[in-house]
Parts: structure tokens; C-alpha cells; sequence
């Protein structure tokens, strides 16, 4: 028998259908309250250690191409706070898609008893642990950019295994592509790839076979262009948003690169990629590794998008029509509208959420939706909801 099983024998009834096998969850129809978040803790070998339920705040920032982020402050007064270590791995009642590794716990004296600030970061960072190493000069794939990656995961995180990763289901996301890596962190390539087709990735916890699962991430289209999916559209004629502010910041933009291959001096390979459209901003990329011109292209391309204008507006949305988690989620692409004349398609790249007492409130990021990330803008989107701590 697993031995989290076992464990959460000794747990209350309302905490077994969260983790047995699938057909238990499928018999399991009792009812678990949506405003009540339980923070569950278990170690990095699936140990389960504690449910908790008073903390005073936490804050979970949603990345949908990177490694999020937790923090959560606590008393040590709180039933099990002192269970929690480094490594440890936590989550919210059956979100396995949003667990936690802890990385960092800062204690501070507060009278008679202990406050623990306690940082952790997504299961995405234990693909960050690896490097990319290359059987032979190079690990060349080519496929779609969901294979390329899915081939660096298996020749370092399932070839020189560490912790029980396994690959999700191929979904060939994206076309054809050839990219090389040698001795790169592993995360950071998975991340240059993917972005610029608009893809994310996670890590997620799967208790029933003691593993972490890596999967490749597509948005769900909810435009108003299109009529597959249901239309989220925030503007002032809907009376969804407000604080209305519009942003326009060029002091950190880059538009011309000079990008160099293989070869030294006047013999090393220079490709130019200029997306400048009047006043040009040089910038030099050293891609050594490689000396094709179309991958030359690209790293020149994905440098140029990381360091583009920001043209957006900032505003409040206010959750009278569309629901978090139900209507839309990260990396969903939306329409804001704030008049006829000014419109984007827009996807929803980071997401905060915030933990406060008896409060839940989000905020959430927007980028612009084209291979290349030109425009960034950031969107508040508060929900208050009731959720019962202890």
C-alpha cells in the first residue's frame, strides 16, 4: 500500500478522496467546501506530513512560461507549522497542478512564539536542477517545439534520473523546428523555446504513482474573433474594468540585433535581424554554439522580444460576468477593449493570487499574443471570495 495512503488513514473523511487511487475519486461525492483551502505538506519522497489550515497569508505567483512562485507567512502557534522543511513539497487541497517546493524558511522572533516566512518555488524548478548534456558536440531535435523539449527532459531528467519525472501526453504542439543545446540550464532552454510559439510547460504532482509529470501547455483561444470557446472580453463598455491607464515605456527596448555564429574575427558568421520601424537600437547576440542561419534567425528574434517596447495599459477587472479558474486561466488569450478604435487579443501570461485572512484577490499580467513578444501590459483583476482559515 502507498504509504501516503496509509497516512491519511488517520485523517478526517473529507481528506481521503484528495489522495486515493482514481476510482476512489470518481465514488467520492461528498461535497469539499470551495472556500475552504487547506494547505497540504508532504516531503520530496512522498511522505505525507501535515494538513494546515492557519496561516496568515499566502501569495502564489503564476508563471505560465517559467517557475512560479509561493510564499507564505505563519505563526509557529499554528497546529503543524513546525512540520514544514526545506524540500518539502506543498499544495492546496487537490490543485496538483499548483505544487510547491520549499526553498527557503526565514524564522523571526515575535515574542513567545516563532513567524516563518516560507518560500517555495514550482515543481518546474526541479527541471531547473539539470543541465543539458550532450551525448556527442551537441543535443540537436528537431520536431515540434512541444518534441524538441520533451527530448532534452528525457536525455537529462529521465536519462540521469534524480527525482521520478515522467513525460505527459505528446500533444505535437507548434511546427516543425530544429534547435541545439550543450552544458545549458535546462529550464532556461525549455523556456527560449517555447516562448516564442506562445507555450508554457508545468510540472505536476501525481500522487497515485508517486511522480511528477512534464507536460507542454497551449492557451485556450477565448477571443471575440473566435466562436469555439466562450468570448472573454474586459472593457469599459462592459463594465468589467476600471482604473483605466495606459502605458508606453521605450527605455529598455532593442530592435536591431547583429547575431554571431561559429568562426573567429572577420570570419565569424554575423546574421542581422532588424524589426525596427524608425528609430534603431543595436544590440549584439554571441550564439557561438551554432552557425545556421534560420537558428541564427531565431535566437536573434527571441533576444529582440525579450527586450521590446512595452505599449499597454494597466486597469482593474472587475469580476461581474467572467470567473478565474472557470471562465478563463493562465495562458488563455482574451480580448480588452476600451473603445472601438483600441482593442488587443491578448494572452494572460502571470497570474498572483493572494491568500489574505478571509480573503482570496488576483492579479494578473497580459502579454500580446504574436510569435514575437512585443507587447506587455498588466491588468489587475481582484476577486474577493470568502475562505475560512482557523
Amino acid at each position: 500500500m502507498n504509504p501516503i495512503h496509509s497516512i491519511l488513514s488517520a485523517y478526517t473523511h473529507d481528506f481521503l478522496g484528495q489522495f486515493l487511487n482514481k476510482s476512489m475519486l470518481v465514488e467520492y461525492v461528498e461535497p469539499v467546501p470551495t472556500v475552504s483551502k487547506v494547505l497540504n505538506v508532504m516531503s520530496l519522497t512522498f511522505t505525507y506530513k501535515a494538513a494546515i489550515r492557519g496561516y496568515e497569508s499566502i501569495v502564489i505567483q503564476r508563471v505560465w512560461n517559467g517557475i512560479s512562485r509561493f510564499t507564505m507567512n505563519i505563526n509557529s502557534e499554528v497546529t503543524n507549522a513546525n512540520l514544514i522543511e526545506a524540500d518539502d513539497i506543498v499544495w492546496f487541497d487537490n490543485e496538483y497542478n499548483k505544487a510547491f517546493i520549499i526553498e527557503t524558511i526565514e524564522e523571526t522572533l515575535n515574542g513567545d512564539s516563532i513567524d516563518y516566512e516560507i518560500i517555495g518555488t514550482s515543481l518546474a524548478t526541479l527541471v531547473k536542477d539539470f543541465i543539458t548534456v550532450p551525448s556527442g558536440d551537441y543535443d540537436t531535435a528537431t520536431g515540434t517545439p512541444e518534441a524538441v523539449v520533451r527530448q532534452w527532459v528525457t536525455n537529462n531528467c529521465i536519462a540521469r534520473p534524480q527525482y521520478p519525472i515522467v513525460l505527459g501526453t505528446l500533444k505535437d504542439f507548434g511546427a516543425s523546428i530544429t534547435e541545439q543545446t550543450r552544458y545549458k540550464n535546462l529550464a532556461e532552454e525549455i523556456s527560449r523555446v517555447l516562448v516564442t510559439y506562445d507555450l508554457g510547460y508545468e510540472v505536476v504532482l501525481d500522487l497515485v504513482n508517486s511522480q511528477f509529470v512534464f507536460n507542454v501547455l497551449q492557451g485556450t483561444s477565448r477571443i471575440s474573433t473566435q466562436s469555439v470557446n466562450v468570448r472573454i472580453l474586459f472593457g469599459l463598455k462592459y463594465g468589467n474594468i476600471s482604473e483605466y491607464r495606459k502605458i508606453k515605456d521605450k527605455s529598455k527596448e532593442r530592435n536591431y540585433a547583429y547575431v554571431g555564429g561559429q568562426g573567429d574575427l572577420a570570419l565569424r558568421t554575423i546574421v542581422i535581424v532588424d524589426s525596427s520601424t524608425t528609430r534603431k537600437k543595436e544590440v549584439f547576440i554571441d550564439a557561438r554554439d551554432t552557425d545556421i542561419t534560420a537558428e541564427l534567425t531565431e535566437r536573434g528574434e527571441q533576444s529582440l522580444s525579450e527586450s521590446a517596447e512595452v505599449n499597454g495599459f494597466e486597469f482593474e477587472a472587475l469580476e461581474r460576468q467572467f470567473k478565474y479558474e472557470v471562465d478563463y486561466d493562465l495562458g488563455d488569450f482574451v480580448t480588452v477593449v476600451i473603445n472601438s478604435n483600441n482593442f488587443q487579443h491578448l494572452q494572460i501570461r502571470e497570474i498572483t493570487e493572494y491568500y489574505v485572512k478571509n480573503a482570496i484577490r488576483t492579479e494578473m499580467r497580459f502579454g500580446k499574443p504574436e510569435t514575437t513578444l512585443t507587447n506587455v501590459i498588466t491588468a489587475i483583476n481582484s476577486k474577493i471570495t470568502k475562505l475560512q482559515t482557523v
